[in-house]
C-alpha cells in the first residue's frame, strides 16, 4: 500500500508543480499591478505637491511685491505726514506770534 502511494505521489505532484508557475505568474502580476498603482499614486501626489509649491511660490512673489509697494507707500505717507507736521508747527508759531503782537498792541 505504501508502495502504491509512493508511486502515485510523483504523478500527482506533476499537476501541482505545473500550477505553481501559473500561480507564481499570477502573484507576480498582482504584485506588479499593486506596485504600479502605488507608483501612479506617488507620481500623482508628487505632481500635486509640485503644483502646490509653484502656487505658493507665486503667492510669495506676489506678496513680496505687495510688501515692497506697501513699504514704499508707507515711506511716502510718513514723509508726507512729517511735512504736514512741520508745516502745522510753522503755522502754529506764526499764529502765536500774531496773537502776541495783537495782544501787545491792544494793551
Amino acid at each position: 500500500m505504501l508502495k502504491r502511494i509512493a508511486l502515485l505521489l510523483p504523478l500527482l505532484s506533476g499537476p501541482v508543480w505545473a500550477q505553481m508557475p501559473e500561480e507564481e505568474v499570477l502573484a507576480a502580476q498582482m504584485a506588479y499591478q499593486q506596485a504600479s498603482r502605488s507608483a501612479d499614486a506617488a507620481q500623482a501626489r508628487l505632481e500635486e505637491v509640485r503644483q502646490a509649491k509653484s502656487l505658493a511660490e507665486a503667492r510669495l512673489a506676489d506678496a513680496q511685491t505687495e510688501l515692497r509697494r506697501q513699504e514704499k507707500e508707507l515711506g511716502e505717507a510718513a514723509a508726507s505726514a512729517e511735512r504736514a507736521t512741520r508745516q502745522l508747527q510753522a503755522v502754529e508759531q506764526r499764529l502765536r506770534e500774531a496773537w502776541r503782537r495783537k495782544e501787545g498792541v491792544a494793551r
